[in-house]
């Protein structure tokens, strides 16, 4: 739980620089978007890789 809180809190600061530095809420938007979608899709492939792993261990 604690990595998922630190990423929350940077995402969070990230937004918050992203409102200083860029003014259009729908570029904001995509950005904190695509980074959420890049984070689960990380952490989709390490389970997988966590999976295959253990796996062909039993063997």
């Amino acid at each position: 739980m604690e990595n998922s809180s630190i990423r929350r809190q940077w995402l969070d600061s990230y937004q918050s620089h992203l409102l200083e530095e860029e003014h259009s809420p729908q570029t904001i938007k995509k950005y904190v978007h695509d980074i959420a979608f890049f984070s689960a899709s990380c952490r989709q492939k390490r389970r997988s890789a966590k999976k295959k792993c253990l796996h062909t261990n039993r063997s």
